[in-house]
């Protein structure tokens, strides 16, 4: 099936190599791994280890495919697991490593902006690439995210959320899911980290000489949100 689906990986190559040149533009310390594929028994999507990116064909084999409803993959994940997803998922994998989140820092605020700065990083360097790929929202999600953006921010400021430490509530707001429980079902999962997305966007436009290895080095995320101004 991975053969057959895959008879040549140029195009994710391509994705990836042109990815990782604009990235090493602002990232002057950036290590650019060697990149292998594999077939991996639908046991992981992506591997990392030093210097290497191991990127699992038989997990983007697309959403039809029959073995990923055999296994139990949840739709919500199946969906996003497509070629065209790959260098988006390598990428903020292998950022997300790279500058790894503090273990002192366990804030729905500390995790939406560390997920926040790596997704404004991984829109940079696949700006060729649609929103709805990068992102891993659908056209649908997005327009849900812009219309209900500042009702989100109300929500998580008001109630002081952003502050707050309890794993359960973290990953509800900032973890993949098929919706946030917080906002209906008719909101897609992680809203808080595309929130964080949209903090970083405008802490970057108010800041345009800063690169982005300044940005994923900057660890205090109320310096961001200060400095972002943000007002959905």
């Amino acid at each position: 099936s991975v053969l057959a689906h895959f008879p040549t990986v140029s195009d994710v190559s391509n994705d990836l190599r042109v990815a990782f040149a604009r990235l090493e533009e602002g990232i002057y310390d950036l290590v650019t791994p060697r990149i292998y594929f594999f077939n991996g028994g639908f046991n992981a999507s992506i591997l990392l280890a030093d210097s290497v990116l191991g990127i699992g064909l038989d997990r983007f084999l697309g959403p039809q495919c029959p073995y990923y409803d055999q296994l139990g993959v949840p739709h919500y994940l199946a969906r996003w697991m497509y070629a065209e997803r790959i260098a988006p998922q390598a990428l903020t994998s292998w950022l997300s490593v790279e500058y790894p989140l503090p273990p002192d820092r366990a804030t729905v605020l500390d995790h939406m902006l560390a997920d926040g700065k790596v997704r404004y990083c991984v829109a940079h360097a696949l700006r060729h690439l649609p929103d709805t790929t990068v992102q891993a929202f659908s056209k649908a999600q997005l327009e849900w995210l812009h219309e209900h953006e500042r009702a989100i921010w109300l929500y998580l400021s008001d109630r002081k959320l952003l502050y707050e430490r309890n794993p359960l509530i973290v990953n509800q707001l900032t973890k993949p899911g098929p919706f946030t429980s917080a906002f209906g079902q008719d909101s897609p999962g992680q809203v808080a980290s595309w929130i964080g997305y949209r903090i970083v966007e405008a802490y970057m436009d108010r800041n345009p000489d800063l690169s982005l290895g300044d940005l994923l080095r900057t660890l205090d995320p109320q310096e961001i949100l200060s400095g972002a101004r943000y007002k959905p």
